[in-house]
């Protein structure tokens, strides 16, 4: 079945079991962008819906059942129009990559013209790309002699990462490329920093095999995002607060 064909069969069995409770269904992500890699890439999904109680969910439990674990796809979003809405200033960058690229298949256009306060956005990238830090280097302490784990960690990280670089790009106020090579680029012109670790784990992720010093590679690609993180306080810093004696 071609993704095209999945997608049709969602939508379908989604109006059957909610009915007039679904008000849309958005494909959003890297399948509208272009940039989707098997096997790392999934359909997106976002269900919105006029009433997200617990017996409207339990109507859907069964179809998210099928689309997860039957298709091993990612279980959509579900939200309604309202929460969408005032949603936008804590999902942010999740708001923005789905008015950038989306496309409605069933309903009305909703998520469009949701103003994206881009003050909150910046802060968010920034706790993003902190947060996946933290994680890394968890992912590291539990194993840093296991080459497999971290080849696996590395990978799956990714998408996360190119996803915060777009978005440290457009907090900069700057165009974000979509093909990976172009966006490296353009974070090497913009922001000063050395991308030969993420090149390398790019190429990683296309060949899972490929020989190399994982564990020096690791510590590269740390050291990129902690000066991508700095170079945003320094070229954005955060205009609402100081910090104490600053």
């Amino acid at each position: 079945m071609t993704n095209e064909e999945l997608l049709q069969q969602f939508v379908t069995l989604a109006r059957n079991a909610v009915g007039d409770n679904l008000e849309s269904v958005v494909l959003y992500g890297s399948t509208v962008r272009g940039d989707a890699q098997a096997p790392y890439s999934d359909l997106n999904l976002l269900c919105v819906v006029r009433s997200a109680t617990r017996a409207e969910l339990e109507k859907m439990a069964s179809l998210v059942h099928w689309w997860s674990q039957g298709q091993g796809q990612r279980s959509p979003l579900i939200f309604t129009a309202d929460e969408l809405r005032r949603s936008a200033d804590v999902f942010a960058i999740e708001l923005l990559d789905m008015q950038r690229a989306h496309r409605v298949l069933y309903g009305a256009e909703i998520i469009a013209g949701i103003p994206v306060p881009m003050n909150l956005h910046r802060v968010q990238v920034e706790h993003e790309l902190r947060t996946l830090i933290q994680k890394l280097r968890q992912h590291y302490l539990h194993g840093p002699a296991e080459e497999a784990s971290l080849r696996t960690v590395l990978a799956k990280s990714l998408s996360s990462v190119v996803t915060l670089l777009r978005h440290t790009l457009i907090a900069m106020d700057r165009d974000a490329a979509i093909e990976r090579q172009d966006l490296l680029h353009q974070v090497h012109r913009h922001l000063g920093v050395n991308v030969h670790a993420l090149q390398a784990v790019l190429e990683l992720r296309k060949t899972p095999s490929a020989k190399g010093n994982v564990g020096s590679l690791y510590g590269n690609y740390l050291e990129v995002l902690e000066h991508i993180c700095d170079q945003l306080d320094r070229v954005l810093p955060k205009k609402e607060w100081q910090r104490v004696g600053a």
